[in-house]
């Protein structure tokens, strides 16, 4: 697995929002803060990714903690019109036209 110089920025980019999160979890509970781990997590895969299958299952994988914190953190109001719409534009954009 090679890292390219944009790959290798993106990676230094989540490192420095890694520590933003640690430093910021002492406001939070452990849900949300696990949430965000993981979304930084698969960010980091799909950058190193080579192969297309791969970046494809990494993708979709995010939406997974993306859904959860969007249900847990959102307001009452907007949290199920965002996980609608987030929904509704993953599945029309994946679609081969």
């Amino acid at each position: 697995m090679t890292v390219s110089g944009l790959s290798y920025s993106l990676l230094v980019l989540s490192g420095i929002i890694g520590i933003v999160i640690k430093e910021l979890d002492q406001y939070k509970y452990f849900g949300i803060s696990f949430s965000y781990y993981s979304i930084l997590l698969l960010c980091n895969l799909i950058f190193v990714t080579e192969n297309m299958l791969t970046f494809f299952i990494y993708f979709e994988l995010l939406m997974i903690p993306l859904f959860y914190l969007l249900y847990f953190d959102g307001t009452q109001i907007n949290k199920l019109r965002a996980i609608y719409l987030l929904l509704v534009y993953t599945v029309l954009t994946s679609l081969p036209w």
